[in-house]
């Protein structure tokens, strides 16, 4: 699926834009589109959707494929697909809104953004925005293996007590990778949804409504996989 997503997000990069009036650039044409997406297909995902987004809405879309592996209900255009790391930069956003309400700051060290936590005195400067930019030394090895997300899924305690266990696990010990230097780990994200927790007294899912799906008017946004087969979860 990653190899998929990749050949399609370069495929489409590559197309050629020319003017147009109406939304000032667009791609030379919706065929080169369609077989960047036929191209990506062939790598055999179940399902793969695409779009091209103007300044002023969707150009072009496309869908391929079936909702759920071995049936033969095809995808739509109209139903819901889990979006996974774009969340980062949702939580991010929230974040800044946190700061712009003066609600937390960009430099505030972690001790004080989690006074609840004992975290290790090597973690003693780094800030929400270490995290953010995946340069605060997280590692994801050793904290999310196969092991962890499996436990995990049969968790049944409430999340925000989840992720306060995943951020003092992470912050509990000197940082295992090099800080100040860029390392990606979905790690910092879970931190970041506890700090995001522990400044305003909420679940990550509630901050994000109020603060990001609410002024944006998002009212089909949700959490987590679909519910039932558009798509499959």
């Amino acid at each position: 699926m990653i190899a998929s997503r990749r050949t399609l997000l370069t495929s489409l990069a590559a197309l050629p834009l020319v003017a147009a009036p109406r939304f000032g650039w667009a791609r030379a044409s919706d065929a080169e589109a369609e077989a960047a997406l036929d191209a990506a297909f062939a790598d055999g995902p179940p399902a793969l959707a695409a779009g091209v987004v103007g300044r002023e809405g969707l150009i072009w879309s496309g869908v391929r494929g079936v909702r759920r592996a071995g049936h033969e209900a095809k995808a739509t255009l109209e139903d819901r697909w889990h979006l996974g790391s774009n969340t980062k930069a949702m939580t991010a956003a929230v974040f800044g809104r946190l700061v712009e309400q003066g609600r937390a700051r960009w430099d505030m060290p972690l001790a004080e953004a989690l006074p609840g936590l004992t975290i290790d005195p090597a973690w003693a400067e780094t800030t929400p925005e270490d995290l953010m930019r995946h340069r605060a030394g997280l590692l994801d090895a050793g904290l999310l293996d196969q092991a962890w997300l499996i436990a995990a899924h049969a968790d049944q305690r409430p999340l925000p007590e989840q992720r306060a266990e995943f951020a003092a696990e992470a912050l509990g010990s000197p940082p295992a990778g090099p800080v100040g230097q860029f390392a990606y780990a979905n790690g910092n994200y879970i931190v970041l949804g506890a700090v995001l927790e522990a400044l305003t007294g909420q679940a990550w899912e509630q901050v994000m409504a109020d603060e990001l799906y609410g002024p944006l008017g998002l009212a089909s946004a949700g959490f987590g996989p679909p519910q039932g087969e558009a798509p499959w979860g």
